[in-house]
């Protein structure tokens, strides 16, 4: 079993203490988040440079394009969108779905780990809950798939315009490149959200290895895209309940900072 599998042993620690330090990012989610981002970026970045390669080579000058209608070349309107829905399944979705499978797995493992430390417990064995796992990819692959399909059919609208429009190279790559400004900041939403959605699956399961289940009906965590909230471990007239517990940096709302310490 590959190293980033293993639940590192915790030392049994009588009582979890949550500090300011601590809140900053509860479930060390930031490294996981990075990582995963830049591996998504490096495939999204070479998935726009097909494009635009394709675009230089191809796509020159209204004069060159009237040319290649006339010569009947394959610059033309059906096989340039079947050749950018080509790249976006192959640079995007099949690219990405590996490194979505690997941080997934790493982040749902920090979060029983992190479960493991509130719970003061030491870790008996390997835990793997591969049917969560497998559906928590399965459902990210499918919003890797929508963003493949929506920025392709972004670009091939932009093309389209631009062969009726006879516009210039540099006006389509322009455009081009404003998609992929606005898709940029998309891609690291969906890292940021479903690793955190990983992570709090992990601290959930762990915490009902225990017997703890949530009793309070409330919402859970991630709230909202780029949410990095997770869930403790506290005591009620004795009995373990389990609490919010907001994180405190740039991305905390203000919803989520009125959720911090109520039972889920």
């Amino acid at each position: 079993m590959p190293q980033f599998l293993t639940v590192p042993t915790v030392k049994k620690t009588k009582r979890f203490k949550v500090t300011s330090r601590m809140r900053r990012d509860p479930t060390k989610s930031k490294a996981i988040e990075n990582r995963y981002l830049r591996e998504v970026k490096r495939q999204v970045k070479k998935f726009q440079k097909h494009i635009l390669d394709f675009i230089l080579t191809y796509y020159t000058s209204p004069i060159e394009k009237t040319l290649s209608r006339e010569l009947d070349t394959p610059f033309n309107i059906k096989n340039i969108h079947s050749f950018i829905d080509e790249v976006a399944h192959l640079d995007l979705v099949a690219g990405i779905e590996p490194i979505t499978e690997k941080y997934v797995i790493q982040a749902y493992y920090q979060g029983m780990s992190f479960g493991t430390a509130v719970l003061g417990a030491s870790v008996e064995e390997r835990q793997a809950n591969w049917l969560k796992i497998s559906t928590r990819i399965q459902q990210i692959g499918a919003e890797w798939s929508n963003y493949s399909q929506r920025e392709a059919t972004d670009i091939k609208r932009i093309v389209g315009t631009g062969v009726i429009e006879e516009w210039t190279q540099g006006q389509i790559i322009k455009k081009i490149k404003e998609v992929y400004d606005m898709e940029d900041y998309r891609a690291e939403r969906i890292v940021r959200t479903e690793t955190m959605k990983a992570i709090n699956d992990g601290v959930l399961d762990r915490y009902r290895r225990d017997g703890i289940e949530p009793r309070g009906g409330g919402p859970r965590p991630p709230l909202h895209p780029n949410c990095r909230c997770t869930i403790i471990v506290d005591f009620e007239d004795g009995e373990p309940v389990l609490k919010w517990l907001a994180c405190s940096d740039e991305r905390t709302c203000g919803e989520c900072a009125d959720l911090d310490g109520t039972v889920i």
